[in-house]
């Protein structure tokens, strides 16, 4: 699950260089065409890591209030990302540092601890099949908060 979350992360990141190319070049069209990529990948992702780890990690109190921010970050994420569709360039910079930051968190932070924290069994509910081989669903849930 870590391993898939880290890869998923540095697609992502690849991903977010077009918008960086867009705000340099104030190009709204490919701005939207950037974050409409960018949202292909990221969605999935996050339905995956909120359904997935952070499900298994808020069930902790150790880590409750960390997972909630982490959550109201990707609701934050697809508020930066709507804005720019709507042609606020402006926006860009805010959200790639807040998706960089973000990252950071997760990979330096939230995924060590699930790797110190979490027990066989529960890395068990996280490796099914639904989870790690299962198509991302669209975008559309409720962000935990």
């Amino acid at each position: 699950m870590i391993a898939k979350l880290n890869a998923e992360h540095d697609e992502i990141v690849g991903s977010s260089y077009a918008l960086q190319i867009a705000f340099r070049d104030q190009d709204v069209e490919a701005a939207r065409s950037a974050c409409k990529e960018l949202g292909g990948l990221l969605h999935p992702h996050t339905r995956l890591e909120e359904v997935g780890l952070f499900a298994e990690m808020k069930l902790d109190e150790l880590f409750t209030e960390h997972v909630a921010s982490l959550c109201a970050e990707h609701a934050e994420l697809d508020v930066e990302l709507e804005a720019i569709v709507a042609g606020d360039l402006a926006s860009i910079p805010k959200m790639l540092t807040l998706l960089n930051n973000h990252i950071d968190r997760e990979e330096n932070g939230l995924f060590p601890a699930a790797l110190a924290y979490l027990d066989d069994t529960q890395w068990d509910k996280l490796h099914r099949p639904e989870l790690m081989d299962g198509p991302g669903e669209a975008h559309g849930h409720p962000h935990e908060q």
